[in-house]
């Protein structure tokens, strides 16, 4: 990885989704051939009930989806591969309990508690599919299905598939598209972005960061015509919540070398949407986030709730977002506009407004005015919620600010030029009075 690359061998900054390479392109007859590796690979331990496996339960479930001739699976699916194929988990389920209900044997989510608890997790290359006529989607054993791209099973399984690889590979040499299709696909994870909150906590104490993914990458929710229709989802938050890898994980391959670091990052910060789920969460996020990495920040989805949630240093948190020049969208979500300009005292105090008496209108309340500078860098502004009047101020507000701009910079322009003519010896100008001197 020492290798380095080219004058000029910068990657195309393409904008992030437009990629045309397809993540689950599947090759005629390619899952019976990764079913027999997979059999294969398991053919010493199909009955031997002493020895475990040295798979983790994760790929075990990926297995499952491949090999057990179901599609979508359940997580009761799996479960049922993973004991009729494995003696060894055979026995545990045995040690335990089964119940048989209508003739069929349904295995309890006890016999097997991984299994739950690792699907809330966003551990597998799985695509959830919603079943039209399951509408409530709890359980996650025997309701909800999923389905595993077999390009991706084959990639999560590959280190007992394929034999280990000597030498070191000159990334740094692939062309710059490859790069950037390799870095899209491995820093880009869902259009409806990542949920941030945080937790302060006691023992040890310190700071937890929670980081989620809405549900699986590429789910399917019902369409309008009665589930008929299948659509993806594209809203922000809604559905389940999984837990996200860490950014730990996420980034590790940021520190491969400097040039990887400073090609590959800004698709993580540009490419995904960030949801802050209270503004104490947006100000703990971007206040701590270095430069280099704030820069490159272009989706931001803030969620105002209630007026008790400012934070004391929102102002200086929304200063430094008007500073990030990349903005690509920015959206607000308020509840009601009587949250904000019927406050209570102690509310507009900790705004640092002494006032007797409630507002009367929304530029009145600071942060209103703050955030309608900000957004005026973002080219796309989305506001939601019953909240009329802090639209119409904010949008107002934005629209004015750009036309101001607008002026200015079309006022500097012309300035330039004008410095330019005069500069120049044109008629009238400062050359062409030295020329006339001096021909005197």
């Amino acid at each position: 990885m020492a290798d380095t690359a080219g004058d000029g061998d910068l990657p195309t900054q393409t904008g992030g989704h437009g990629s045309a390479i397809s993540r689950n392109a599947v090759v005629p007859g390619q899952k019976v051939v990764l079913k027999d590796e997979i059999e294969q690979l398991l053919v010493d331990y199909t009955t031997d009930a002493s020895t475990k496996p040295p798979l983790s339960i994760e790929e075990l479930f990926v297995m499952a989806a491949v090999c057990s001739g179901k599609s979508p699976i359940t997580g009761e699916d799996a479960l049922e591969w993973i004991v009729q194929t494995l003696p060894y988990y055979t026995q545990i389920v045995l040690r335990k309990h089964v119940r048989v209900a209508s003739g069929r044997e349904y295995f309890h989510t006890n016999s097997m508690p991984d299994i739950p608890e690792m699907l809330k997790h966003h551990a597998m290359p799985l695509v959830r599919v919603h079943d039209p006529a399951t509408l409530t989607f709890n359980n996650h054993m025997t309701e909800k299905k999923y389905d595993v791209p077999l390009p991706a099973a084959r990639t999560f399984l590959r280190h007992h598939l394929e034999e280990d690889r000597q030498g070191v590979f000159p990334f740094l040499k692939l062309p710059p598209e490859l790069r950037n299709s390799i870095y899209m696909m491995m820093l880009f994870f869902d259009e409806r972005g990542f949920k941030y909150n945080y937790n302060r906590v006691v023992n040890p104490p310190g700071i937890k960061v929670f980081m989620q993914l809405p549900s699986r990458e590429g789910d399917q929710v019902p369409g309008a015509n009665d589930g008929a229709d299948m659509y993806n989802s594209t809203r922000a938050h809604g559905g389940d919540w999984i837990t996200a890898p860490s950014f730990a994980k996420i980034l590790g391959f940021l520190r491969t070398s400097k040039d990887i670091r400073n090609e590959a990052m800004p698709y993580f910060y540009r490419d995904n949407r960030f949801f802050f789920v209270t503004a104490n969460d947006f100000a703990f996020a971007i206040n701590s986030l270095e430069t280099d990495r704030f820069m490159h920040l272009s989706d931001i989805h803030i969620k105002f709730g209630w007026t008790y949630e400012y934070p004391q240093d929102l102002p200086r948190t929304l200063q430094r977002l008007a500073n990030v020049k990349k903005l690509r969208r920015l959206q607000l979500d308020f509840g009601k506009d009587e949250v904000w300009v019927k406050m209570e005292a102690k509310e507009r105090r900790k705004m640092g407004v002494d006032r007797a008496r409630k507002f009367d209108r929304v530029d009145q309340i600071p942060i209103m005015v703050q955030l309608a500078r900000a957004a005026s860098y973002a080219e796309t502004l989305v506001i939601t919620g019953v909240c009329p009047l802090i639209d119409g101020y904010i949008t107002g507000e934005v629209a004015r600010l750009k036309l101001l701009k607008s002026a200015m910079v079309a006022g500097a322009g012309l300035k330039a030029v004008d410095d330019t003519k005069r500069g120049s010896g044109g008629l009238g100008g400062s050359g062409a009075r030295k020329r006339n001197k001096g021909q005197s």
